[in-house]
């Protein structure tokens, strides 16, 4: 198989990578592995940092292992090959009347890459992460050999997978359980928070209603407004809660985004103004405190997906997501810190979004009960100090950062984070002894043997 010399990066932009990318076509094109020192699979690209970027090898690409193999009517069990991606699987099957148990905010994710992170979603505090509804992966080891992982299967493997970034093999299929639904809307309610403390409180309120929460958070807010907010909740609609136009066409899938950015905006857009400016708007743009409506499941889910390559938006120089997740109990008090410490760098994020999360098993697996915190700054000078003091506060209140979001994190703080990554590493050096399977994540946090 051929390979293309590529510069990739993640969707954040940094870093940008030199390696040799493949293009495989069946299954039976992975192995042989290509003569390279080391192998990585990718998908569709929308993990920010370095987590799935190779550097001193090769990379499969997986987008064209897009196949669906079967799917149980009765039980919605869906099996498919690893580069589906949630935007087919919801063109495909919210008309039949089924969607995803647990998604992120893009539906540009493919199938393995969603479990090789772990993702998680508005409704974690419910339903946990997709691993909850994984039956079962198809693994590709260093040796060759393809094996079925589940909890009762492989049960090691399994655990080391999910959320093991492509470390311990490539995913090449699996089974995912869909949720039923009557219609492809959502019953939305929406509350403005006057600052992050009243913020806290309506999860609080209003977390055993509702299946979905979410909160954009102002992050330039100051004094008694910091952290103020605009929180969503949200349901699956039923057929009764439809009227007119809706209710003739209930099952509607989302069409494809229209807008695109087509080129790098200059670094200077994104300023303290222009910053401040979006931020007032986006609080203000809903007049009344609170608010409810039926929605399609597209602008609930996927606001960033309407518009193609957003990422631009912040220059050539790209952008890092920092994200956090405290535990419950020191959420509140940690998370102000956090935006204190924001506010005193005068780093301004242009996005903000804070959720709940329940409990979470696994090795690497990213959420705790607790409280969670993703933020988007522009890739400048003096942004990675912000984010070691960032994480000093975090380790200080026993939380931890999002691997698949990240492209920073010091090794110290990493194994702190983290206590059972030796686990992980003895699972991995069982079956990839010569580190076959490497990321520049992986390097930088010495994940390898």
């Amino acid at each position: 198989m051929r390979y293309k010399r590529s510069l990739l990066s993640g969707w954040g932009n940094y870093p940008i990578i030199e390696t040799h990318l493949y293009r495989p076509e069946k299954i039976r094109d992975l192995y042989p592995f290509p003569d390279e020192p080391s192998i990585l699979g990718r998908g569709l690209g929308r993990s920010y940092g370095d987590a799935a970027l190779n550097d001193q090898g090769g990379m499969f690409l997986f987008t064209r292992l897009s196949r669906f193999l079967a799917f149980d009517e009765t039980n919605g069990v869906l099996h498919a090959e690893a580069g589906v991606s949630f935007d087919e699987i919801l063109k495909i099957f919210v008309p039949r009347g089924w969607f995803l148990p647990v998604t992120p905010g893009t539906k540009f994710v493919t199938l393995g890459g969603a479990i090789a992170s772990d993702v998680h979603g508005k409704n974690h505090h419910v339903d946990g992460a997709i691993s909850n509804y994984i039956v079962e992966i198809e693994v590709l080891l260093a040796n060759g050999e393809k094996i079925i992982c589940s909890r009762n299967q492989n049960k090691e493997v399994f655990e080391a997978t999910i959320g093991g970034n492509g470390l311990t093999g490539l995913i090449i299929s699996a089974k995912l359980r869909l949720q039923s639904i009557e219609t492809s809307f959502i019953k939305q309610f929406t509350i403005k928070a006057k600052n992050f403390e009243e913020a806290i409180e309506l999860f609080d309120t209003y977390d055993r209603q509702y299946r979905y929460s979410v909160a954009w958070v102002d992050s330039l807010a100051k004094g008694r407004s910091l952290g103020r907010s605009v929180v969503m909740f949200g349901n699956h609609a039923k057929i009764e809660d439809l009227h007119g136009s809706l209710a003739k066409d209930s099952l509607v899938v989302h069409s494809n985004p229209k807008l695109n950015i087509p080129f790098y905006f200059p670094s200077s857009v994104l300023n303290g103004f222009s910053l401040k400016g979006f931020n007032l708007f986006y609080y203000w743009k809903q007049i009344p405190k609170e608010k409810s409506v039926i929605t399609h499941y597209n602008p609930f889910f996927y606001p960033l997906d309407g518009v193609n390559h957003w990422n631009r938006i912040y220059g050539k120089a790209g952008l890092l997501q920092w994200q956090c997740v405290i535990p419950l109990d020191d959420g509140k008090e940690g998370l102000q810190k956090i935006l204190n410490e924001i506010q005193s760098s005068r780093h301004g994020a242009f996005l903000a979004v804070l959720k709940k999360m329940g409990p979470q098993g696994g090795l690497l697996n990213f959420p705790m009960e607790g409280y969670t915190l993703a933020l988007d700054f522009a890739n400048r000078k003096g942004i990675l100090e912000l984010f070691k003091r960032l994480n000093k506060i975090v380790l200080g209140y026993g939380g931890r950062i999002y691997l698949t979001k990240d492209a920073h994190l010091e090794r110290r703080d990493f194994e702190q984070m983290y206590p059972r990554i030796e686990e992980w590493k003895k699972i991995k050096k069982e079956i990839d002894a010569q580190n076959k399977f490497i990321s520049c994540q992986s390097k930088r946090l010495g994940l390898l043997n």
